[in-house]
């Protein structure tokens, strides 16, 4: 057996019950270690004549470098090894959050408030959005069943799937959770349109957000059901009247490159919509899929954000999306020196524009994208890296007329073993920001090209 102890040992966590089997170890297997524990592995097969060699890496997610080590284990001997792991880029006032996770208040999700609390540490998240049902909206959260306080934060949010609109999540207000008077009626109640279910959201929530959650997938996806696609009239009622849409899904892009296109549509009809990241995880076995993350402007008082920090960070992305979501690289862009989300003017018809992206040595950055109003207008090759600099650019971008500004930026090379799919393939690099609105005719406001 090997015997591995993480440091530094900040604290007494619970075990986590489930996860792989040791028989089942290979690529891509996740096995979660709280950071003041130790694990007793066996390692087999190991006969009784000779020893057997393995690599160990551990791993707290994007902003830290991995840790390895390699180890000779001889039958019926322990090895004893320890892993450090150092964080090798500063967030600064951005928080990483989850937008959509599960646990045990939903059927398919063991975990209870500890253990993904545990397991958000493990992956370096500050903070994640756990929908839960309609009908325990209130009682659940008012009766102290997910505790006010903790590191990850456990935030608030409802979600409910229905036949006009498939699977959405409503991103809670405080203001709204403390309302009197019971609950909003079942989803099936809620109206036979897009429109309507929004209308009635919007009634019963009118602080909170409206996330529209994986939207092309098969059977509740909004804009599969709806019919909707750029440059198409839907088959389906359509309304725009939701506030974000989960763009990057799990570790892999999977959907992402083409939820692209349907969200600079959006954004051409003029539609304030922000993106988001979403690991859908549900327990230990599936958080290979847990890269996706929403980097949120979160202003604090500490290193870490706190509860109350996070839910005030989220609910500001309604008026401002300060914001980018990835799997990997950090991104640090500003327009004009200005975050995303920010309305810039352009100055003699120029904007002046700092791509900065930032990713430890295990994830690769191979080019950056600027999209102005869908289209691309920069390709930029990363070249050689500097520590942990991926790529450093400033640009001046020509603007005639009212637009925004997206940056995407993309690896080729997967990021295996830390980030994997099932079958051992590392999930690719993939970092976007949300929109910079120009105002290049200086009346202050932005004015879509076209609004649909």
């Amino acid at each position: 057996s090997a015997r591995v102890t993480l440091l530094p040992a900040a604290r007494s966590t619970p075990p986590l019950h489930e996860g792989p089997f040791f028989s089942e170890l290979g690529p891509g297997s996740v096995l979660l270690v709280p950071a003041s524990g130790e694990l007793e592995a066996p390692l087999s097969p190991v006969s009784e004549e000779r020893g057997a060699e393995y690599v160990l890496i551990a791993s707290k997610g994007p902003l830290y470098d991995v840790a390895r080590r390699r180890v000779r284990v001889a039958a019926g001997r322990t090895a004893d090894v320890q892993l450090v792991l150092h964080r090798v880029i500063k967030p600064g006032q951005y928080a990483a959050v989850d937008f959509g996770q599960r646990m045990n208040n939903l059927p398919d999700s063991p975990l209870t408030p500890a253990e993904r609390r545990l397991l958000n540490d493990c992956e370096g998240l500050d903070g994640a959005l756990v929908p839960q049902g309609t009908s325990r909206v209130r009682p659940h959260v008012e009766s102290g069943a997910v505790p006010p306080h903790g590191v990850p934060a456990i935030l608030p949010a409802l979600q409910a799937v229905t036949e006009p609109t498939g699977r959405i999540s409503v991103l809670l207000a405080p203001e709204d959770v403390e309302l009197p008077g019971p609950g909003p009626p079942p989803p099936a109640d809620w109206g036979k349109t897009p429109g309507e279910v929004f209308g009635l959201l919007r009634r019963y929530f009118p602080r909170s957000l409206i996330q529209i959650d994986n939207p092309l997938e098969e059977h509740t996806g909004y804009f599969r059901l709806t019919g909707f696609r750029p440059g198409a009239v839907p088959r389906r009622p359509f309304s725009e009247r939701f506030d974000a849409m989960c763009l990057l899904t799990g570790s892999e892009r999977g959907n992402a490159s083409e939820l692209l296109e349907y969200w600079f549509e959006l954004l051409n009809r003029g539609r304030r919509i922000f993106v988001t990241g979403s690991s859908n995880s549900g327990s230990v076995r599936g958080s290979w899929r847990m890269a996706a993350r929403t980097y949120v402007h979160c202003p604090r008082r500490g290193e870490r954000a706190e509860r109350g920090e996070l839910i005030r960070a989220v609910q500001a992305l309604g008026e401002q999306p300060n914001a980018f979501v990835s799997n990997g690289p950090f991104l640090k862009v500003t327009v004009e020196g200005r975050p995303p989300g920010s309305l810039v003017t352009a100055a003699e018809g120029t904007v002046g524009m700092h791509v900065l992206v930032e990713a430890p040595p295990w994830i690769s950055v191979r080019r950056v994208t600027v999209f102005c109003n869908g289209r691309p207008v920069q390709l930029i090759e990363a070249g050689e890296r500097k520590g942990v600099v991926a790529l450093d650019r400033k640009l001046e971008l020509e603007v005639e007329s009212d637009c925004w500004f997206v940056v995407l930026a993309e690896g080729e090379k997967g990021m295996a073993p830390v980030y994997c799919t099932e079958e051992g393939v590392g999930a690719v690099p993939f970092a976007v920001t949300n929109p910079f609105w120009v105002d290049a005719d200086g009346d202050g406001r932005f004015t879509p090209a076209r609004d649909g």
